[in-house]
This record gives structure tokens, C-alpha cells and sequence, in this order.
């Protein structure tokens, strides 16, 4: 063998031990890194979540429906709120009137039964007075023969015969009207009477007292559809007003997306897929670390400032798997480890 053969020969017998190497090496390394991504439990994929996100679009268009609807709803008891205060007044007004008809009608009634009492006591005496009228008008008649028999027979004038008969005359006048005074007296009584009973809520029998009656009916009727307008209205403002605090809670829960936080901020955010198995570091205050190749020099790049529970999925940074987590929110004070493929979480790994 020549020398020449010798060096080529020697040259690929050290290429296939370096190549053999190199693949042992890459096989040592990836076998590494699975062993050490199936046992660390502090890593975390950098995600960045663009405005544009389709996540972001539907997110803003379900809160801004969502507070339009609140705030319908926080008009619409604000509205019956006021509506009800109406009322109320409404219905303060109907119950002093209320409680005044039925004080009027309770003194009416008091004193048309005084009165009438009084007015009975008086038709007694005034009955009484007739009946001596008519005995005296009894007489009359027979005075008034002696009156014309005395003129005929001369024992008096016709001056005084004329002056005799305008007094019996008088006599006669004073007896009708005492009658028309008894008349008046009994139907005054009458209706006294039926006032009173009217007013008590028996048979309606004096249109007076059962028109005072029907006003404050009517009041006491209005009062009534009032306080039924006032309950349903209490009702249906507290249903709006659940029903808006409900709303309010729901876009509390959005607005703390972490899609939505991106579209609320002035600054762009950076956020990291924190897998399941990962969860127990994922904490606010939490340093956050960035390394060259994964593992080796790494640096403190930031911290955790919240966390989001919500149900994520991503894919493995080395196995491309998907995988179930959720995002934490990052303070990175090196922008660019937002763009890294994974950082970790709590501590560096291997303490490097």
C-alpha cells in the first residue's frame, strides 16, 4: 500500500469516527433535551398575540354587544326607577285625598245625624204649632159669619169689618206658611236621613252623598292601578337591574382576556403558553429567564405579572404536540426574548 493510500485511508477511517461521533452526539443531545423538557417543569413559550387575532376581533365584537346590552338594561331600570318615583308621588297625593274624603265623609255623616236630630226635634214642635193653627182656623170661620152679621146689622163699620177680615186673613197666611215650614221640615229631615244612611255604605238613597262617595271611590280606585303599576314596575327595574350586573361581570371576565388586555394597552404585551404540568410556577413576581440552546447561559429577562386561567392550547416547543395550558403575562425588559422559543419560569434551568 502506498502512502498515498495510507492518508486516504487513515483520513476516512477519522471521517466515519467524526461523522459517527457527530450522529452519536446529535442523538446524545435530542435524547438530552427530551429527557430534560419531559422532566423540567418551569418552561414556558413566549407567545405573541397580534391585533389582528381572530381571537381579538370576535372578543371585542361579544364585549362591545355585551356592554351595549348593559347598558340598555341600566337605562331601562335607571327609566323605571324615576317612573316609580312618580308614582309614588302619585300615589302619596291619591292617599291624603283618600284619607280626606273619608274624613269628610265621616264628619258629613256625624253631623247630618246631628243635624237631623235637631231638625226632628223642631218638625215635633213645628207639628205641634199646626195643629193649634188648625184649631184656631177652625174658629176663624165662625168669625169671620159674626164679622158679615155684624155689618149687616150695623154694629160696625165697613173699615172695621175690612180691618177684621185682613187680620183673619193674616191668621190664615201665618197657618199656610207654619204648614209649608212642616213640609220643608220633613223633607229636610228626609234627606238628612238618607244622607246619613248613604254615607254609612248603606242603599245608595241621596245623589249628593253617593256622588262624594264615587270621588273618593274613583281616588281610592286610582290609588289601587298606582300601586300595581309601582310593584310590577319595582319588579321589572330589579330583574333589569340583575340582569345589567350580570352583563357588567360578564365583561369584567372578558376584558380580562389576555386578547382583549392587547387591544386595551397602549404597549404591546408579551405573554407565555404555560403547559399544565408547568402550573405550580406560574405565579405573579416570578422571574422570568431566557437561555442560549434552550438550556445554557441564561439570563433574567423579565417576571410574571398575571395570570390567565383560561384554557389555551399550543404546541410543544420540540415535540410540535399540542398541548393544554393557559398564558401568563410577562414584564420583559429585553423585548427581544419574546421572540425566543421557550423561557423559563422561577428559576434558570441546570442553575446556569
Amino acid at each position: 500500500m502506498t502512502r498515498m493510500q495510507k492518508i486516504i485511508v487513515t483520513a476516512y477511517r477519522y471521517l466515519a469516527i467524526g461523522v459517527l461521533g457527530a450522529v452519536l452526539s446529535t442523538a446524545l443531545a435530542y435524547a438530552a433535551v427530551t429527557l430534560f423538557y419531559i422532566a423540567n417543569e418551569s418552561w414556558a413559550a413566549p407567545v405573541v398575540i397580534s391585533r389582528t387575532n381572530e381571537n381579538i376581533l370576535r372578543l371585542s365584537a361579544e364585549v362591545f354587544r355585551t356592554r351595549q346590552a348593559a347598558d340598555g338594561l341600566d337605562s331601562a331600570w335607571q327609566a323605571l326607577a324615576r317612573e316609580s318615583e312618580t308614582l309614588r308621588e302619585q300615589a302619596r297625593v291619591l292617599e291624603r285625598l283618600v284619607a280626606s274624603g273619608d274624613s269628610a265623609v265621616a264628619q258629613q255623616r256625624r253631623a247630618d245625624l246631628k243635624l237631623s236630630h235637631q231638625v226632628e226635634l223642631l218638625g215635633g214642635a213645628k207639628r205641634v204649632d199646626i195643629a193649634r193653627t188648625r184649631r184656631v182656623l177652625a174658629e176663624i170661620a165662625t168669625l169671620e159669619d159674626g164679622i158679615e152679621r155684624d155689618l149687616q146689622a150695623g154694629l160696625m163699620t165697613r173699615d172695621d169689618a175690612v180691618r177684621a177680615r185682613a187680620t183673619l186673613n193674616g191668621y190664615k197666611t201665618s197657618a199656610t206658611d207654619s204648614a209649608a215650614t212642616g213640609v220643608a221640615l220633613e223633607r229636610q229631615l228626609s234627606e238628612l236621613r238618607r244622607s246619613a244612611t248613604t254615607l254609612a255604605g248603606g242603599p245608595a238613597q241621596l245623589p249628593q252623598a253617593l256622588e262624594v262617595l264615587g270621588r273618593t271611590a274613583g281616588y281610592r280606585m286610582q290609588l289601587e292601578n298606582l300601586r300595581l303599576k309601582l310593584q310590577q314596575n319595582t319588579q321589572e327595574a330589579d330583574n333589569k337591574r340583575r340582569e345589567a350586573a350580570q352583563l357588567r361581570q360578564i365583561i369584567a371576565t372578558l376584558s380580562d382576556s389576555p386578547y382583549f388586555r392587547v387591544t386595551q394597552s397602549d404597549t404591546p404585551l408579551s405573554f407565555a403558553f404555560v403547559p399544565y404540568d408547568n402550573e405550580a410556577v406560574a405565579r405573579p413576581g416570578q422571574p422570568v429567564f431566557d437561555c442560549v440552546l434552550h438550556v445554557i447561559v441564561c439570563r433574567r429577562v423579565g417576571s410574571v405579572t398575571r395570570v390567565h386561567r383560561d384554557e389555551e392550547r399550543a404546541q410543544h416547543p420540540l415535540f410540535k404536540l399540542e398541548t393544554r395550558g393557559f398564558l401568563v403575562e410577562l414584564d420583559l425588559t429585553e423585548s427581544q426574548a419574546a421572540k425566543s422559543r421557550v423561557l423559563f419560569i422561577g428559576r434558570a434551568p441546570l442553575w446556569l
